[in-house]
Formats: C-alpha cells, structure tokens, sequence
C-alpha cells in the first residue's frame, strides 16, 4: 500500500530518518550524506509519531519515529 503525504510531512519524515541515522552508533551510519537540508518539525506543528507495523525490519531505525 502506498501513502501518499502531504510534500511538508514527506520533508519532515525524511529528515526524521536522516536524523535518526546520525544518531546511530552503527559504524554504517558514517556513510551517511551529512550536506542534506533538512526540514525538522517546527515548533508551531503537531508532532506525528510514524510506527513500523510490517514484519519488515528497516535496519537501523528505530520501531517508531517522531516527524
């Protein structure tokens, strides 16, 4: 099933990915483009919380992501 997002909440999921591979201590994290602008939630958005409910593990990031 694909989602389709509005293009604000694709830009904040994106940099709730990129953010969330910064902060990993995997050794693969490193190879990670750190020159991305990226569009954290601003202060005045409602946070979103993204969970993975597949049986697919997205290696590397966490079961759930706030945006």
């Amino acid at each position: 099933m694909l989602l389709k997002f509005p293009k604000r909440e694709r830009t904040r999921f994106e940099a709730a990915i990129m953010y969330n591979i910064y902060d990993s201590k995997e050794p693969w994290a490193e190879l990670a483009d750190r020159g991305m602008a990226l569009s954290k939630r601003r202060k005045d958005e409602v946070p979103i919380v993204i969970k993975n409910i597949s049986n697919v593990k997205f290696y590397g990031l966490s079961e759930t992501l706030e945006i």
